[in-house]
Parts: structure tokens; C-alpha cells; sequence
């Protein structure tokens, strides 16, 4: 590590690492997901772009900030909307919505002292659905299980996906 690593803050160099760590992981993943779909070479460079210049970008960002911390918690934040984008494909809002809105909620619910009842659904041999149809079989899966869950929900309630094959619904007031 260099003298100037050491100067900066451990979460801009922790940060810098997993994400680019992460969205390369992101980018091969995706372009294996997505090898067969018969893109054009400008989708494959704004896909290139995404994945593989953006945290190099945000890196960038954050060394000429004057609050070099500040400037990668907005980053951190800039990254969950953007996975939440890149996931929007499956037409269902990811855990992080459903844990800020479940935390918003839960404040009003435990101060009026209303009951709640919260909902995990997990689709049962999901592995094994992957492993003998392809991940495309499985992404079918759950583009169609997210609005059926997300229909039978009430007006008030709130469903979301939670990893890969879990998803959860918040029912307040529910006893």
C-alpha cells in the first residue's frame, strides 16, 4: 500500500475495491445471462460502461471530493439505486425499499401500538429448478411469481423480493 492509500479513509479504499470486485462479477454474470438475446454492439458497450467504467467513475468522484466519506456514502447510495434498476427487469422492489419503507412504517405502527404481520414467502427447490432448466427457467420463475404476490397484496401492504429466491410482505395492521 502506498502513502497515499494510507491517507485515505479505509471506507473509500474498502469501498473502491468491492465495488469494482462486485460490478465485474455483475458484468460477466449478465453477459453470460444474456450471450444468446442477440444484442447490437452499442448495448454491449453501455453494458461494458456500466459495469466495468462506473466504479472507476465514482472512485474518481470521491479522490477530488473535499469530504472524501460524504462523497462515498452518496456513492453507496447512488449504488443501490442502480442494482435496484438493473433488477427492476423482474417488475418486483428489492429488500432495500421494502427495509426502508418496513422501517418507516414500523416507527408509526409501534407508537400507535397497532399489530403487523410480516409475510416470507421462499420458493421451495428453487436450486434444482436452476440446475435442471438454466437460470433463464428460473428467472421466468420469479418475473411471474413477483406480481402474482405483489396482486394479492392489500392496498396498505407492501411486497418486495429478498434475494435471490425469498420474498416478503409487510401487512399493517394485520393481528
Amino acid at each position: 500500500m502506498t502513502k497515499t492509500e494510507k491517507k485515505r479513509h479505509w471506507l473509500v479504499r474498502m469501498n473502491h475495491r468491492m465495488r469494482t470486485v462486485s460490478f465485474t462479477m455483475l458484468f460477466i454474470a449478465t453477459s453470460l445471462h444474456l450471450w444468446n438475446k442477440h444484442y447490437n454492439a452499442i448495448d454491449w458497450l453501455l453494458l461494458g460502461a456500466l459495469f466495468l467504467v462506473y466504479p472507476h467513475l465514482q472512485y474518481w468522484r470521491v479522490l477530488r471530493s473535499k469530504n472524501p466519506v460524504q462523497a462515498e456514502m452518496n456513492n453507496m447510495l447512488a449504488d443501490v439505486v442502480l442494482l435496484s434498476l438493473c433488477v427492476a427487469a423482474l417488475g418486483f422492489p428489492l429488500w432495500i425499499t421494502f427495509s426502508a419503507l418496513l422501517a418507516a412504517g414500523n416507527i408509526a405502527f409501534w407508537r400507535n401500538g397497532q399489530p403487523l404481520a410480516l409475510i416470507l414467502v421462499d420458493v421451495d427447490h428453487f436450486k434444482r429448478l436452476n440446475d435442471t432448466y438454466g437460470h433463464q427457467a428460473g428467472d421466468k420463475v420469479l418475473i411471474r411469481l413477483g406480481p402474482i404476490l405483489g396482486g394479492m397484496a392489500r392496498a396498505g401492504d407492501v411486497a418486495c423480493r429478498h434475494g435471490g429466491k425469498s420474498f416478503w410482505c409487510c401487512c399493517p395492521p394485520c393481528p
